[in-house]
């Protein structure tokens, strides 16, 4: 038998959040949601982005995949009203420092990032206003660290993984396909 169900089941039960980046051609902008950035040491291997597992043990640090932070928020897009964990390197999470400092938080910025030069690797400005809580009623944080282990398949319940005490990530099978961010060896001259 068919069960009806007139409303949505609640919000964030089958929602799915995807990860944004800076488009080349077209800023992005929306409200954040979450109070902090999520950052940690990642590397792009097989065509995805792979955290870190520390330098020691880490088998992409090994085989010479370069490492980059990354930061993640919560962001209310604008238009749209979708909800996505945004994503950005630590150049323009860093352009977020005076905000922090002023507000102490990150939730309730709106933010539109932009790349001057437009091109998908360019340089990504950050612009930032903060928006009046008493007039908008910005939705509740999601959970992006627990997002993040969900899609990249790791534990969410270790402490050192949660306070970067050490490496304890599972191993990730990632096949070579010669399209990665690999160091190439320097050449003796």
């Amino acid at each position: 038998m068919i069960q009806r169900i007139d409303s949505p089941p609640d919000e964030g039960s089958e929602n799915a959040y995807p990860i944004m980046r800076t488009p080349a051609t077209k800023p992005i902008g929306g409200v954040t949601t979450t109070p902090n950035l999520v950052g940690l040491y990642t590397h792009y291997a097989n065509n995805r982005t792979i955290p870190c597992t520390g330098k020691a043990e880490c088998d992409f640090c090994n085989a010479g995949f370069s490492r980059r932070w990354h930061g993640y928020v919560g962001l209310i897009l604008s238009p749209g009203l979708r909800h996505v964990i945004f994503e950005m390197t630590s150049t323009a999470a860093h352009q977020l420092t005076p905000y922090v400092q002023i507000y102490q938080t990150l939730r309730g910025c709106k933010l539109t990032a932009a790349r001057p030069n437009g091109k998908p690797n360019g340089r990504v400005v950050l612009q930032t206003q903060r928006v009046d809580e008493l007039q908008y009623r910005i939705p509740d944080p999601i959970d992006v660290w627990t997002i993040l282990c969900h899609i990249w398949n790791i534990p969410t319940t270790s402490t050192e993984l949660t306070t970067g005490a050490g490496p304890c990530l599972q191993k990730l099978d990632v096949h070579d396909n010669g399209r990665d961010g690999r160091h190439r060896a320097p050449v003796a001259r």
